[in-house]
């Protein structure tokens, strides 16, 4: 008689972010049990799916530690996407509110290991890269100077450690630019939907910048496929492997949503230290996980472009 296998049971932090949305509706889909951590009071707990499979708690990041007793039975993954103060770059640039979320991430790994789980998927940002401009690769040394970057880049290693130290299999993908459904308002894709969805023509800069932008779905397909089969201690940047001047993904969004109104080029200065070229190699990510974006930036908008 051939054995029943048990479904597999994640725990994810950073739940009602639009990639922990969209990493929790993938691995529900994999009929994966999933526990989703989310702030006390939090009014995005409403976009997450409606599932049995799925339990959702509410606790503070500053709470990890207390979970350990709480929670029963043994997980197989914890996947770590929560962060604090990241709304703008006053609390992104706040030394004392970045240092704490080290501190979070490391409760994270000891949570983890209390758990049982065998591997620890965390989220770092393109700003471990700070001054890198072009295309970021693997070796792309990391160089951050602001807060937030410096807190990511140091998060990544104390957690690589820890993880080594209880035989967790460490993973971490640095995501360069993410958009998608349930994002802030203030983002350059979300601020031009809301502008158009309302009729009114979006200023912008120039947007001669060359990016590289991945939808949730597809981001969130990556942080799986590094759980599943990565290579111990894997680092990789993350992005779509294909670019545009941010010209051109303005655009794209006009063109789905509102294709008589003007875009306003040209009306906005670039902030200090504009970076104009930001790109990454995929291609170890495609060798290693066999990873394949399988939406375009026409595809993913068309499918945002309905909820609104």
């Amino acid at each position: 008689m051939d054995k029943v296998m048990k479904p597999m049971r994640v725990i994810v932090t950073g739940a009602t972010g639009l990639l922990g949305i969209a990493l929790i509706d993938l691995l529900l889909s994999k009929n994966m049990q999933v526990t989703a951590l989310v702030r006390r009071g939090s009014e995005r707990t409403s976009f997450l799916p409606q599932s049995p499979l799925l339990t959702t708690i509410e606790a503070d990041l500053s709470q990890l530690e207390e979970l350990a007793g709480k929670l029963t039975g043994k997980y197989d993954i914890f996947f770590h996407l929560g962060w604090t103060n990241t709304a703008n770059r006053v609390q992104r640039g706040d030394f004392k509110a970045q240092l704490l979320n080290v501190g979070y991430a490391l409760d994270a790994v000891e949570l983890a290991h209390a758990l049982g789980c065998s591997v620890f998927i965390g989220a770092g940002s393109q700003s471990e890269y700070e001054d890198a401009e072009g295309t970021i690769t693997e070796l792309t040394p990391t160089n951050p100077t602001e807060p937030y970057g410096i807190a990511k880049l140091s998060a990544s290693l104390f957690c690589k450690q820890l993880c080594s130290k209880y035989g967790i299999r460490f993973g971490w993908l640095r995501i360069l630019s993410m958009f998608g459904h349930y994002d802030r308002e203030t983002t350059f894709v979300s601020h031009i939907i809301k502008e158009l969805s309302n009729n009114r023509s979006p200023e912008l800069t120039k947007c001669e910048q060359i990016w590289d932008y991945i939808y949730c779905k597809d981001a969130a397909l990556a942080f799986w496929l590094l759980a599943e089969r990565g290579k111990p201690d894997a680092v990789y940047p993350l992005a779509s492997g294909s670019s545009m001047p941010l010209r051109r993904y303005a655009e794209i969004i006009r063109d789905a949503i509102s294709p008589s109104l003007p875009l306003g080029f040209g009306i906005l200065p670039y902030p200090p230290g504009q970076k104009m070229n930001m790109t990454a190699d995929i291609n170890p990510l495609i060798k290693d996980l066999g990873f394949n974006p399988t939406y375009t930036f026409e595809q993913a908008i068309a499918e945002i472009a309905d909820l609104y």
